[in-house]
């Protein structure tokens, strides 16, 4: 399709009409966190119908690209000329319309809030008012299924099929049934569903920080990590491997898309692990689990702790400290399996400390402080996430002029201008999609509540585990599983939490240790089939055949997938308790170099024989959950730590002649067995 003039004026108009919509969505955010100048639902509205035109306006705009070749699916059996129609003329009305009726309907619900929470549920509504509710339910799953696929979109056709066919449904999914002006005013005109408390902490603690990220983006900081990343490869025989783990660590946490992450870091990090000798299976596998892990890492959590510290009453510097530590131990795993493959397969390379650019590292401080302004406000002053990030906002904007003026002069106010603009630009089309999905997880619970259906599950699980908190467990684990969906960090956790937290509460676990328990296995969604969108972005950018990077991914992940369990066994992990939880901590980290050791049946020298795996697996079991089933106290767990690490060092470093001279002759294969392995 050529590029008309005509068609570049208007793709440029409408991307200038982004910028406006992006810097305004922006300033009511900020102007929120400063003033509260009004009620939160009308807050969340206001944010809901500039993210929905945002998106639409977007998709306006890349209609109108010559390179545009996407068509409806439906209409792949008519001809060309129609598609070419359809492409070109279509479709970017019917994107600009869409964008225009997202202003409308949200103007209507502006000035009419107060009628529906007041009026409403008394005199009941208006038809016009049943209308605008299914409007905004369609737009919702419209922009869902443009930016996250059908299956997730799916849910909210379920949701209204499962009230509707309610009195049908057998056993406990049996419920009295709901009809469409039932099902809207519960979804929509009540101000719940869509207009709930999720949407409410999207719009203001998820909606700063997604902003926070876009200035990250506009100011170059994550291109800066991947030049970090890249200078301390040279440092290390490792290479760019896990650096390119601590890059994913870095941007993961911030954008609680994890997905996002692994397209981004690993468009850099994937080819240079390939160029390195890695094999391109585990270059994706690597990228994917580090990408996931970051939305595990504190202060930030993939956005998701917000939600999880409104969602339980709790301090979110509380969230912090609980997540800390297994944090810890997920990336701890990641960097040790790493390490036993880089021995394994040869994929160490050479240090080059001579071309190390030191400069390099001195920008950093420019962005240290505005970070440091958050964790003092989060941790010490102990703010709400929303007062946290609009302060941290303005350090990090501050900071950058301040830089730009140091480094450009008198240019650099105008290029801090520009990037700004930018930033808040990037931030708002980042947000939109993903503040849309959490109002279709608002629509999902709300019918799942309603009908009763969350807690009908919750019993069943209850009854299925039949007492035995292992199984429980395990049922909790798959239900995280399949209802994540692969979704964002924030709307997979919600979801889950719904569903699945709420019964190991009732069976007895601590709150806060059963919603990090599904936080955890709502975010591996993203990595395990049938969906994994992680791992397809991972395998694609790699080459790779998609089962083989899925098998290498999990593999890599195995004790990322443990470690809900032991802090469910070991709760110190999450409550602190001192000193306790200095030993239990250092005993599960030594328990997790053996569980490493085990899945990978090499221990950084020599290939394992099947006694030599069994005994790190035992020795693993053991650091992680004897003191739960009452074999020893934490005292005899740090001591069984030491032991694997005494083991561990004496094999790689020949430091006690006997115990290395009998773990050669029964723990490790014959000379024959591992170039066999080969």
């Amino acid at each position: 399709m050529s590029d008309h003039p005509r068609r570049r004026r208007i793709r440029k108009f409408a991307d200038g009409s982004i910028y406006v919509l992006g810097v305004g969505l922006a300033l009511l955010l900020l102007y929120y966190a400063e003033s509260f100048y009004g009620s939160r639902v009308r807050h969340t509205n206001l944010v809901l119908g500039l993210c929905l035109a945002i998106f639409y306006i977007g998709l306006f705009r890349d209609a109108l690209d010559p390179d545009a070749t996407e068509a409806a699916t439906y209409l792949n059996y008519l001809p060309q000329t129609v598609q070419n129609a359809y492409s070109r003329f279509v479709r970017p009305i019917l994107f600009v319309s869409l964008a225009i009726v997202s202003l409308g309907v949200v103007a209507y619900v502006d000035v009419h809030h107060v009628r529906w929470m007041e009026e409403g549920p008394i005199v009941g509504y208006r038809t016009i008012d049943y209308v605008v509710g299914a409007v905004i339910i369609y737009l919702c799953t419209d922009v869902t299924v443009r930016s996250f696929g059908k299956l997730m979109a799916s849910i909210v056709p379920i949701g209204f099929l499962y009230g509707y066919l309610g009195p049908y449904m057998p056993g406990a999914l049996y419920h009295s049934g709901m009809d469409t002006m039932q099902l809207l005013r519960l979804t929509v005109l009540g101000m719940q569903g869509v207009y709930g408390f999720i949407l409410q902490i999207g719009a203001t603690w998820v909606a700063i920080f997604l902003l926070l990220a876009g200035f990250t983006k506009a100011y170059g900081i994550l291109d800066y990590l991947m030049i970090v990343s890249k200078e301390v490869s040279k440092l290390f025989k490792s290479g760019i491997v896990h650096a390119a783990v601590l890059a994913s660590l870095a941007f993961g946490s911030i954008t609680g898309a994890s997905a996002a992450n692994t397209a981004t870091t690993g468009s850099f990090t994937i080819p240079l692990m390939k160029d390195q000798g890695v094999d391109k299976g585990y270059a994706g596998g690597i990228e994917t689990v580090a990408s996931i892990g970051g939305q595990l890492v504190p202060p930030i959590m993939g956005i998701a702790a917000f939600i999880m510290a409104d969602l339980l009453g709790l301090p979110y510097v509380r969230i912090i400290q609980a997540g800390l530590i297994p944090a810890i131990l997920f990336y701890f795993s990641i960097i040790v399996s790493v390490q036993l493959l880089i021995y394994k397969f040869g994929w160490s390379t050479e240090r080059n400390v001579s071309d190390v650019d030191y400069g390099v590292f001195l920008e950093i401080l420019w962005y240290v402080a505005p970070f440091a302004v958050l964790i003092y406000l989060l941790g010490v002053l102990q703010y709400t996430p929303l007062t946290a990030g609009f302060y941290t906002t303005l350090a990090l904007v501050g900071f950058v002029f301040v830089k730009y003026v140091y480094e450009e002069k008198s240019a650099g106010a105008k290029s801090a201008v520009r990037d700004t603009v930018e930033g808040m630009k990037l931030g708002s089309e980042d947000m939109a999609p993903l503040l849309v999905i959490l109002g279709v997880i608002g629509v999902i619970i709300g019918v799942f509540t309603q009908t009763g259906f969350a807690q009908r599950l919750n019993t069943l699980m209850i009854s299925l585990a039949g007492g035995s908190i292992l199984l429980l467990l395990l049922l909790a684990m798959a239900v995280s599983l399949i209802f994540g969906l692969g979704m964002p960090a924030p709307a997979a956790y919600v979801l889950v939490a719904s569903l699945a937290g709420a019964a190991m509460v009732r069976f007895g676990v601590q709150e806060l240790v059963a919603h990090m328990f599904v936080f955890y296995f709502a975010m591996y969604s993203s990595l395990t089939p049938p969906v994994g969108p992680s791992t397809i972005v991972a395998a694609k950018i790699a080459e790779a055949e998609y089962l083989d990077t899925a098998v290498k991914s999990s593999k890599l992940a195995l004790p990322g997938f443990v470690i809900p369990f032991i802090f469910v066994a070991n709760d110190v992990i999450i409550y602190w308790e001192f000193p306790a939880t200095v030993m239990v901590t250092f005993g599960v980290l030594m328990g997790v170099v053996a569980l490493c050791i085990t899945i990978f049946g090499y221990d950084g020298s020599s290939r394992l024989s099947v006694v030599g795996r069994s005994i790190y697996v035992v020795l693993a079991v053991l650091s992680f959950f004897g003191p739960y089933f009452g074999f020893f106290d934490h005292s005899v767990q740090a001591l069984i730590g030491v032991a694997i690490l005494v083991l561990v060092v004496s094999t790689a470093f020949k430091t006690i002649p006997g115990v290395s001279r009998l773990y050669s002759q029964y723990l490790t294969k014959s000379p024959r067995a591992a170039e066999a392995n080969n």
